[in-house]
């Protein structure tokens, strides 16, 4: 890898492949040794396609379950998960929490930052037999939502009677 720094504060590495992906130790210095950085550890890291992580996972559909932890491929997929073990470690938390005298049920989800063409929402009823399900957006009835590239957590009044949650993930055309 050769890179060019034309006066400017960044750096661009052309030509990287997927096999170049891992961690590097990265130096600066000068070529005559009168300016030299401090080492620093990067990560190089491929962001790819639901296409490629489904190939690279040996699965072949996107709403199949093959370890039957209840999450299908497409869902492990945006969390970052194995589809292939069963109870991950970073699974899909919900607890109870009181929030300024306000319990409140909060549902935390993290995303995998390089599931870059898939498209998260959480979605609510208050009863799962009529099957149907409306998103949940923020600031209807006192709901919270707050996402960033890796996480999404969802806080609502925990009063409001009966009330199931569910993730809904799809690709982007």
């Amino acid at each position: 890898m050769v890179g060019s720094l034309p006066h400017t504060n960044s750096l661009t590495i052309n030509a990287l492949t997927v096999s170049d992906a891992g961690s590097y130790t990265v130096e600066i210095s000068n070529g005559d040794g009168k300016l030299t950085s401090s080492a620093a550890e990067i990560q190089v890291r491929t962001i790819g396609s639901f296409s490629h992580w489904q190939s690279s996972h040996g699965i072949t559909a996107p709403q199949e379950d093959p370890n039957q932890d209840g999450m299908s491929n497409l869902i492990e997929y945006a969390l970052g998960t194995d589809p292939n073990t069963a109870d991950p470690p970073n699974a899909p938390v919900m607890h109870l929490e009181r929030v300024v005298g306000q319990i409140r049920l909060i549902a935390d989800f993290d995303l995998s930052i390089d599931a870059v063409d898939s498209i998260v929402q959480v979605e609510g009823s208050n009863d799962l037999a009529s099957l149907q399900w409306t998103p949940i957006e923020n600031g209807t009835g006192g709901t919270i939502l707050t996402r960033n590239e890796a996480h999404l957590t969802v806080s609502l009044p925990a009063d409001q009677g009966r009330q199931f949650l569910r993730l809904t993930v799809s690709l982007k055309p």
